[in-house]
């Protein structure tokens, strides 16, 4: 009987092992692979999924959201951004801006400027290039020291070390000049699937370009004049026009909505800043019924920091949310440069033109010309010369031209303008002068927990804003 269970069993094995045989010559070994998680993505799809990835996290509700409120051009009055309002502002609160920056956009980035180098495509790694230098640029400035020349290594390296600002400000010049140099290589590729140039080389070099000048005014605190002769330089080679801006689409559909959109529909939780809505009200200005919503009382009326109310309030209006027609997200526009250009000349000549142009260029922008408004610019900035405009002037109109930025913040920071802002309803620390580091970073990475328990808080000072 043994001997018998022992040829059964022989047999058996042997039938098994002609099987399985069989059947790796026989089945498609593409079976098993999942079309949806493809192992490899090719140029003309990485480049539109990371474009539309930035400009949710870098355009909306994790990064624009709490310093839009912080500058008051919108206020929290219920829930989260009634919290925010308040200036109270956790490293849980950073943890979905961190992980997109991290791991959804930086490594998507990186895989593409290592795929086009491979590739030959010299002018679609200058835009994986100038992105990763955006990208990097946005982080920095909200969080101060953070990885860089550790980071997107994978699990080569799950702990990256902090790098200093001033280093990663080194590390983004370099990227951008880097990406200027491929831009002028000979390309039989092309750029594809490009959602914010349409592809286009010489588009892209003005940004880098423009980069470059915001990027120089942002060490004016650091930097003195070098700062603005650096920005200057830059401005040589940036934007002429509107037609040059940096900007993302959002569409209409119920997954293609801005993300500030979608919040205000979903939660309802911010309106119009008072702040705001004074200064835009002392001058007439005609980008109002675009920023802002008429109240209930057919006036345009902001909130108080947290004060608790939308009743009588203005909320956003169609410049940034609405369900209805397509929301385009600002990442680097035309005005902003003629601002720059207006601050780095001011002590020189040719500020007030430069001012001038950057008004008219962000209203032309936002109400899609400047018909009907040359009589409230003659009466309000026709007037202004070299010898009158003051910093504080450029400040303003570039804070207004820049809603739905971040910028605003860091103009503030560095230049302490606008002044005036209002004492949040129920706060009991100050205006935060950076973020905090992600929960989930601090839980894992020993690197940034030493920083964040022991060096650095919500109150302390990012290397540049040295005032």
């Amino acid at each position: 009987m043994k001997m018998k269970i022992q040829k059964i069993t022989i047999a058996l094995l042997l039938a098994m092992a002609v099987f399985f045989t069989s059947c790796e010559k026989w089945i498609d070994t593409d079976m098993n692979i999942d079309p949806d998680s493809p192992s490899d993505v090719p140029l003309a799809m990485l480049l539109p999924s990371v474009q539309a990835n930035m400009a949710y996290d870098l355009c909306g509700n994790d990064a624009v959201m709490p310093v839009n409120i912080w500058m008051q051009q919108l206020n929290g009055y219920a829930r989260q951004a009634q919290i925010y309002a308040r200036y109270i502002y956790s490293p849980a609160d950073v943890n979905n801006l961190w992980d997109g920056i991290y791991s959804v956009s930086g490594m998507d980035l990186k895989v593409l400027i290592d795929k086009a180098v491979e590739s030959d495509a010299p002018h679609s790694a200058a835009v994986g290039q100038i992105l990763m230098a955006y990208l990097m640029a946005i982080t920095t400035d909200l969080f101060g020291d953070i990885p860089y020349s550790e980071a997107f290594l994978g699990t080569g390296n799950l702990t990256p070390a902090a790098d200093a600002q001033q280093s990663v400000y080194a590390s983004i010049d370099e990227l951008l000049t880097t990406a200027i140099t491929n831009l002028g290589e000979e390309d039989l590729v092309g750029i594809k699937g490009d959602m914010m140039h349409g592809g286009s080389a010489s588009a892209w070099r003005k940004t880098a370009y423009a980069l470059k000048a915001r990027n120089a005014i942002n060490l004016s605190e650091r930097n003195g004049a070098a700062a603005y002769t650096a920005a200057l330089a830059a401005l040589g080679n940036a934007y002429t026009s509107n037609a040059d801006n940096l900007d993302f689409t959002f569409g209409v559909g119920a997954t293609e909505l801005s993300p500030i959109t979608q919040f205000v529909d979903q939660r309802n939780d911010i309106v119009m800043g008072q702040f705001f809505m004074d200064y835009l009200n002392s001058t007439g200005d005609p980008r109002i019924p675009e920023y802002a919503d008429l109240a209930d009382d057919g006036t345009y009326t902001g909130g108080y920091p947290a004060d608790g109310t939308s009743a009588g309030r203005s909320f956003p209006g169609d410049f940034i949310s609405n369900k209805n027609a397509p929301v385009t997200a600002n990442f680097m526009t035309y005005a902003e440069c003629k601002f720059i250009e207006a601050e780095a000349k001011l002590s020189s000549t040719g500020a007030a033109d430069a001012y001038r142009a950057g008004i008219i260029a962000s209203v032309s922008a936002v109400l899609g010309d400047t018909t009907g408004t040359t009589a409230w610019f003659d009466s309000n900035f026709g007037g202004v010369t070299d010898a009158t405009i003051t910093l504080e002037d450029i400040i303003m109109q570039k804070y207004v031209a820049n809603f739905g930025q971040i910028q605003p913040y860091n103009d503030y920071r560095r230049t302490n303008f606008p002044a005036g802002l209002l004492p949040p309803t129920g706060a009991v620390v100050p205006l935060p002068r950076r973020y905090p580091y992600s929960q989930d970073e601090i839980t894992y990475n020993h690197n940034i927990e030493d920083l964040w328990q022991v060096s650095v808080f919500l109150t302390t000072n990012v290397w540049w804003d040295a005032n």
